[in-house]
């Protein structure tokens, strides 16, 4: 008798066991199908990030121009991967100046492996990227895109454009006859030059500050003299090997000044001379200073649609938006 109990009790565990088997199997198999259906989940969301956050990088680079933006916009995510957004990911809006914002809205349904033996089929996963694109109105010239040279745009508005500063023109930033280089008719017959002699060669020897755009304030940033060691030439060299436009100020207006004084307080017993800031402009440079005698000329093209992310926007006044530099910046 003993030994019959005793069979049946194994049988029973034996039995218990393989219940507890089962359903651990299930469990654990439940735990893997949802782990692998996450995953997808999450890999489809880092896709789609990367596919908005590209489209939207795009896009801004035409702002404001709505259609062209929609339309970079478009190509990038159409290039970068697949979603489902159709027919339009994209929408330009307006924050503070019209058409200055790009949000991108990726889509994509997920098809679950193991969850829909639950009931669920699967899930749509978005991803959205918003940037915003305005006009640069100041920038510091220690920045390492901004350069501390000036672009003269004191002659007018010359060749049918604002500040004469025209996209695909050759500008002069710095040479030792700047003035005779830049200043039309002459230097002693622009009123917008009232400098001395050949003091001033388009190179600023001091300033750190955001210098905002404004035509009706004399700024002041420059002493005379040469700087022979003081420019950065390595760093004008480096942007051109690399093909990277170089931030500059449109200045429209020079003048002498007595005791000028800087904005850290320095350069009061120096004679000096201020400058009127009236917007910036990206330059592509066409020679490498690196190798030109400190007597050639710097010259670099204009080019359009520039964004930089390290410039402040807001107040100031700006040039016209096909050759204004513009500040980007991820909302989202």
């Amino acid at each position: 008798m003993h030994q019959v109990i005793s069979l049946v009790s194994r049988g029973r565990e034996c039995g218990q066991a393989l219940a507890l088997f089962a359903g651990g199997l299930a469990v654990f198999l439940g735990l893997v199908g949802l782990s692998i259906d996450m995953g997808q989940v999450v890999q489809a969301r880092t896709d789609l990030q990367k596919i908005a956050d590209a489209g939207a990088f795009a896009g801004s680079q035409d702002l404001p121009n709505k259609a062209n933006a929609e339309d970079m916009a478009n190509q990038f995510i159409v290039s970068n991967g697949n979603s489902d957004c159709s027919p339009s990911c994209v929408e330009v809006s307006t924050t503070d100046e019209q058409n200055d914002t790009i949000t991108v809205t990726t889509r994509r349904h997920v098809s679950f492996s193991f969850l829909k033996f639950i009931g669920l089929d699967g899930t749509d996963v978005t991803a959205r990227a918003k940037i915003t694109s305005r006009y640069a109105t100041g920038y510091a010239f220690d920045n390492q895109d901004v350069f501390p040279y000036g672009v003269w745009g004191g002659n007018g508005n010359t060749g049918g454009c604002t500040y004469g500063v025209c996209s695909g023109t050759l500008k002069v930033y710095r040479d030792n006859g700047y003035a005779e280089e830049n200043v039309e008719p002459d230097p002693n017959s622009n009123a917008n030059w009232d400098v001395t002699s050949n003091k001033f060669k388009g190179y600023f020897h001091a300033g750190t500050e955001v210098y905002q755009t404004n035509p009706d304030e004399w700024q002041t940033f420059s002493y005379g003299g040469n700087a022979t060691g003081q420019e950065p030439i390595a760093a004008l060299s480096y942007h051109y090997e690399h093909d990277i436009p170089i931030i500059l100020p449109v200045i429209s207006a020079a003048q002498d000044c007595n005791q000028c004084t800087l904005p850290d307080g320095s350069g009061a017993d120096s004679y000096g001379v201020q400058f009127k800031i009236v917007g910036w402009v990206a330059l592509k440079l066409t020679v490498d200073p690196a190798t030109l005698a400190a007597s050639q000329p710097f010259q670099g093209e204009v080019v359009s649609h520039y964004s930089s992310p390290h410039g402040q926007s807001g107040g100031g006044q700006t040039l016209p938006p096909s050759i204004a530099p513009r500040v980007i910046k991820l909302l989202e």
